[in-house]
């Protein structure tokens, strides 16, 4: 039996995927690509990314595969993880509609690229890998077992960390000084509290 926090996994899930991501994905297969620098090992951590968001979730949910890693918290927990699970998403959707046809899945440039500033991107720059993490959090308070709730995390770090610093060389390449006065004024996830004015 499905339980509560289970259930708002799956609800988050299919809000990101109908109204967020698969409409976002539709208009990038449709603009023309310039610069793609995109790698084998990026491609690798997607896919494990994706595994341990979006596949292994379902199976601890609905197979017996994992049930001797399963944990309980207390109702509170899974109501926090709701409201990160919330949290995620709006940073997510906040993102790709300041994007817009700037939006890609991969490390490119997009033809007629702009660089976004606005909305959330005036506090942080990679607003979607912060919502990544806040669904990280999240899975781990739904989920309620050590490997399908921490494989979000533990398989989303290695890609983070090597994918966001060549992110920022690509758009340093593509826009210069304009980009590197931005990245003075923001964060990368988490917004400049005590950054000393100039």
């Amino acid at each position: 039996m499905i339980t509560t926090p289970e259930w708002m996994y799956f609800i988050g899930l299919a809000i990101f995927l109908l109204a967020v991501y698969i409409p976002s994905l539709v208009r990038y297969k449709q603009l023309g690509k310039m610069r793609m620098q995109t790698r084998p090992v990026d491609a690798l951590l997607d896919i494990l990314t994706w595994v341990g968001w979006q596949v292994l979730p379902p199976l601890a949910i609905f197979t017996r595969w994992f049930d001797w890693a399963a944990f309980t918290l207390p109702g509170w927990a899974s109501w926090l993880g709701g409201g990160l699970l919330a949290a995620a998403i709006l940073f997510i959707a906040l993102a790709y509609a300041e994007l817009g046809l700037s939006w890609s899945p991969k490390i490119e440039i997009i033809e007629r690229h702009h660089l976004a500033t606005g909305g959330i991107y005036t506090f942080i720059r990679h607003p979607v890998y912060a919502g990544m993490w806040l669904w990280s959090l999240a899975n781990i308070l739904l989920i309620q077992n050590i490997v399908a709730g921490f494989a979000m995390a533990a398989f989303f770090l290695p890609l983070y960390l090597l994918r966001v610093p060549r992110e920022e060389a690509m758009l340093v390449d593509a826009f210069g000084d304009t980009y590197r006065q931005y990245m003075q004024r923001t964060g990368r996830i988490f917004p400049p509290i005590f950054r000393k004015k100039s």
